[in-house]
């Protein structure tokens, strides 16, 4: 059962602790200051966005690509849910309505002994090409057995411009 926690604004921080299993997090047309800026996320531990180079996997399928695209590997500071490797990001054109998509994130508990794992799915206007609606999808790993207590989301450049995000916890 999903239990509505509220809505995030960007002020303060999300916080898991060992309550549920899992949280979810609708994304409903949230729009970017920079045009074709990718969405990112970026865990917590104490409280402290951690950028390590090291930590962050994810793979992901962009709209019009044969196969996935290793966006992460062991090279980025952020999970990134659009498709950065051909710098096709969000538009942010507000009557394009921006990205709106889900992430659910499993075992984040700062108490966790295994890695947290991600799992996403957006659509979004393309902010690099007119007019083209594209969707993404994919997974990734906080590669720490160091519980996460928190994720922050920014884009690659430039603010939020408006839109909502909301937080539901799942009990299994």
């Amino acid at each position: 059962q999903a239990i509505p926690l509220g809505d995030v604004n960007g002020v303060g921080g999300i916080v898991f602790d060992s309550t549920y299993d899992k949280y979810e997090f609708d994304f409903i047309n949230v729009i970017p200051a920079t045009d074709s800026a990718q969405l990112l996320a970026q865990v917590t531990v104490s409280g402290t966005a951690q950028t390590s180079l090291y930590n962050y996997i994810n793979r992901s399928q962009y709209s019009g690509q044969a196969s996935p695209v290793n966006e992460g590997g062991l090279s980025t500071a952020a999970f990134s849910f659009h498709d950065s490797a051909t710098n096709e990001g969000v538009s942010n054109v507000v009557a394009e309505g921006g990205t709106s998509g889900t992430l659910t994130v499993y075992g984040p508990s700062a108490q966790a002994t295994s890695y947290a794992k991600f799992r996403w799915e957006f659509a979004l206007m393309n902010g690099s090409v007119t007019s083209e609606a594209a969707i993404t999808d994919g997974a990734g790993t906080w590669v720490s057995a160091t519980g996460i207590n928190g994720v922050q989301f920014k884009f690659s450049t430039g603010n939020v411009t408006s839109g909502t995000i909301h937080l539901y916890g799942i009990k299994n």
